[in-house]
């Protein structure tokens, strides 16, 4: 067999997306798809990144920013802005990013492992090194944490936000 040709589950499969100057990617197998930025509704008392929520076929799901959840400076969602809606602990949600740039094809080994550079990598699931620089690959799982629910009412109690159910 040629060495040359990579099987094809050698290969990792990742939505890769601009916040700022850099750029971040989740494992395709979270993404469920893309969509433009649409109207957002605030709740009140929430965490600064979690923006509010959204009606997306009839499910309501939070809207995070992932630009306020790292401590970078907050920034008003932009209409040119689109939002990843994600699965992590079963349920959906939605993450701001400025731009998706591509689907990437990797060779798994080519993905660095972060605590073999360095200790606290709790978002971080994986860095890629590629010419034009570096792509984080990000925990899903770790950064929708407050998810980790089995009730809809309880996503918002885990976000800090009291929600009372009749």
């Amino acid at each position: 067999m040629n060495r040359d040709i990579m099987d094809k589950s050698d290969l990792a499969h990742y939505v890769a997306f601009r916040m700022g100057p850099q750029i971040y990617a989740l494992p395709l197998r979270q993404v469920e798809r893309t969509v433009r930025m649409v109207a957002v509704s605030h709740v009140p008392d929430s965490p600064p990144w979690l923006l509010g929520v959204l009606d997306l076929q009839g499910r309501i799901i939070p809207v995070v920013s992932i630009r306020q959840r790292f401590n970078h400076p907050a920034r008003d969602p932009h209409p040119d802005d689109h939002l990843l809606i994600v699965t992590a602990h079963g349920h959906h949600a939605a993450i701001v990013v400025e731009q998706v740039t591509e689907v990437l094809k990797i060779p798994a080994a080519a993905v660095k492992c972060p605590e073999e550079i360095m200790e606290s990598t709790a978002n971080l699931a994986g860095i890629i090194s590629k010419e034009d620089g570096l792509i984080l690959i990000l925990d899903a799982e770790h950064l929708l944490g407050f998810l980790k629910t089995s009730a809809p009412p309880n996503v918002f109690r885990e976000a800090g936000l009291n929600c009372e159910t009749a």
